[in-house]
């Protein structure tokens, strides 16, 4: 479930429309519900059939396709989109024709309606037809947007070719300048994307890519990588993982050799990137983009534990460490990142370190945050809604839903890890009752009985994650603490 403090107001521009949503999995599902609260005809292409995201949509609007291979889900998505064109074809009722191409700065037509009162008759749905065809792909919390973006482009010249064939004109897009291919491949590959900064004089860490060819030459890559980089310690990525699987603090030579194939093995293009390590708090920040212009609505300050992996064992809001000229600096970062990125409309999201007095992109990205970030903890805390604000944007929409809390009125909302220890589970037990406790928001339990938990070494290898509101830090910490006497998992 989504959270959303106050009472938000549906768009009537949303209402009925089609969109595809890349991934069904739990970061998704805040996206999947807050687009089927405007009665849209949502789509989700996954892999896992059993996704949580794919059990809240209609059996026939689920693509079953690999989201990792872009060719493969491109011609899933083409042979869904013929048996969708098949279903219109055998309708009897005229296509009521309506104009899709709404400018982002044009002002809404009227306020909406409250999610808790009846969609708009068809009579008064302003801007939908009777088929709903996919007019959008989008994702959230996964890094999939080169697949979004080779989707997109692949909606618009099935839809050229289809609008002849049913000799209509209803089969229209958003006016949306989405991220091309090549752009969404650069967000999403960490060389590209840092050489594209290094372009604009953005503060980053020093790099150096190890990509196949140079890898079978190791030693003497090495001994390139050190002279380029300096002193030891490094951190270890691949360039198209997330979750920080794969990502390692590296001391020293042995180390680093050591650790190749421990990365290469999170690695679909088998390419890794080494960076200087730079010491210092880490905030994760959320915006939306409309028209070029940037909301930034979620910062959050991280923890990172259990060197010398990268593990998040949780974030806080509001950042409590971290001072707002840092803050003010970190986001002029993020903004001058996302201006070289080319994101015009969509989202990003940034994790920036603070060291020495600099503010540093250590990653960015062309979608919003997983972590229960997005749809979950900034919600929480601002009352915004980032999901509706997505889903506006990427129709070419106003977003509405971006107005703060005032000050005053925030609480302090934390997301923690829970890491109970090691080996196999024999029971788990307590989950009711540590949900029943007031402040926990939710409660999420990723293991069940025979599985066996193992020191984490990225943010996939945790028995769950716990959301508390509370008034202040100390009261969300003595919550948290609560839950980890309530809940036992009990091994063998």
């Amino acid at each position: 479930m989504s959270y959303y403090k106050k009472q938000h107001k549906l768009n009537p521009r949303l209402m009925g429309r089609g969109v595809l949503i890349v991934g069904g999995g739990l970061m998704q599902v805040p996206l999947i519900e807050r687009a089927l609260m405007h009665n849209m005809r949502v789509h989700v292409i996954d892999m896992n059939e059993n996704a949580p995201g794919v059990a809240l949509i209609p059996k026939e609007n689920f693509i079953h396709a690999s989201i990792g291979d872009k060719m493969i889900a491109q011609r899933s998505l083409l042979r869904h989109l013929e048996r969708e064109i098949s279903k219109y074809q055998t309708q009897t009722r005229p296509l009521r024709q309506k104009n899709y191409h709404h400018e982002l700065n044009s002002p809404p037509q009227n306020q909406g309606i409250t999610a808790t009162e009846s969609p708009l008759s068809p009579e008064t749905e302003p801007n939908v037809n009777n088929y709903g065809h996919i007019e959008c792909v989008l994702t959230v919390g996964t890094d999939y947007t080169a697949t979004v973006a080779i989707l997109n482009e692949t909606l618009k010249s099935f839809y050229k070719k289809a609008t002849l064939r049913i000799d209509q004109s209803a089969l229209l897009l958003p006016n949306v300048k989405h991220l091309s291919v090549a752009e969404a491949i650069t967000a999403s590959h960490k060389v590209q994307m840092r050489k594209r900064l290094a372009q604009y004089d953005i503060a980053q860490p020093k790099f150096f890519p190890l990509e196949t060819n140079m890898i079978s030459s190791i030693e003497r890559t090495v001994l390139e990588a050190e002279k380029f980089l300096g002193a030891y310690p490094y951190v270890l990525k691949p360039v198209d993982a997330m979750g920080a699987r794969g990502v390692k603090r590296i001391e020293d030579r042995d180390v680093l050799l050591k650790s190749l194939s421990e990365s290469l093995a999170y690695s679909h293009l088998k390419t890794l990137i080494l960076e200087e390590y730079l010491s210092g708090a880490e905030l994760s920040i959320d915006a939306i983009i409309a028209n070029g212009e940037v909301y930034v609505r979620g910062i959050a300050e991280r923890k990172i534990e259990y060197p010398p992996y990268f593990v998040e064992t949780g974030h806080m809001m509001p950042c409590m460490n971290i001072s707002e000229q840092e803050i003010t600096v970190a986001i002029s970062q993020f903004k001058k990142a996302i201006r070289a990125l080319n994101i015009v409309t969509g989202a990003a999201k940034g994790d920036i370190k603070l060291s020495g007095g600099t503010a540093y992109i250590g990653e960015i990205a062309a979608r919003l945050s997983g972590g229960f970030m997005s749809g979950w903890t900034t919600a929480l805390h601002l009352g915004v809604d980032m999901m509706q604000a997505i889903l506006e944007v990427s129709f070419a929409l106003t977003p509405t839903t971006l107005d703060p809390l005032p000050e005053s009125d925030r609480s302090v909302v934390c997301e923690w890890a829970l890491l109970p220890g090691t080996g196999e589970i024999k029971e788990i037990a307590g989950i009711t009752a540590a949900r029943a406790i007031p402040g926990v928001a939710d409660l999420f339990i990723h293991i069940k009985e025979g599985d066996t938990l193992h020191s984490p070494e990225n943010n996939l290898m945790k028995a769950g994650n716990v959301i508390i509101q509370a008034a202040t830090l100390a009261e969300n910490q003595q919550i948290f603490k609560r839950v980890n006497e309530t809940l036992r998992f009990i091994f063998k």
